[in-house]
């Protein structure tokens, strides 16, 4: 009877311990809209391909699930992502704003409709940024 109550305690303390241990840390929530991504000098676009493998008579075979393509302009900022899905259909838009201190500003994200052979890009989201400064930085 002691040893199942001990048991029990531990347990609840090791319980309590792995969720404190796993929770989300606030401090980082937000890094990756603060952080901005190192772009090499003069990059213009990148493509980035994301595959799945499915398995095909006991082998697995890559099979390419979207494909994103992000252009920047000459300061290194982001100015545009495209989404296409697996078969090269146009999915989704986003285009980036920054001001003249390279702060980005504003962020529009567009889905892509095609009805009737009319491809139309429909606006589904907007993020305006706007910063105030301590004079003397």
């Amino acid at each position: 009877m002691k040893y199942k109550r001990a048991l029990i305690i531990v347990l609840t303390i090791l319980l309590g311990l792995s969720l404190w241990l796993i929770r989300p840390n606030p401090s980082l929530a937000n890094k990756e809209d603060t952080a901005k991504e190192k772009i090499p000098k003069g990059l213009k676009t990148k493509i980035q391909s994301t595959y799945r493998f499915v398995e095909d008579s006991g082998e697995f075979k890559k099979v390419l699930k979207d494909k994103r393509i992000y252009k920047y302009d000459d300061k290194g900022n982001q100015i545009e992502s495209v989404f296409y899905d697996a078969e090269g259909k146009l999915e989704r838009n986003r285009l980036y704003r920054y001001d003249d201190n390279g702060n980005k500003i504003e962020e529009t994200s567009y889905k892509i409709e095609d009805k009737s052979g009319q491809v139309k890009e429909v606006p589904m989201s907007q993020t305006v940024w706007e910063y105030e400064f301590y004079s003397g930085y």
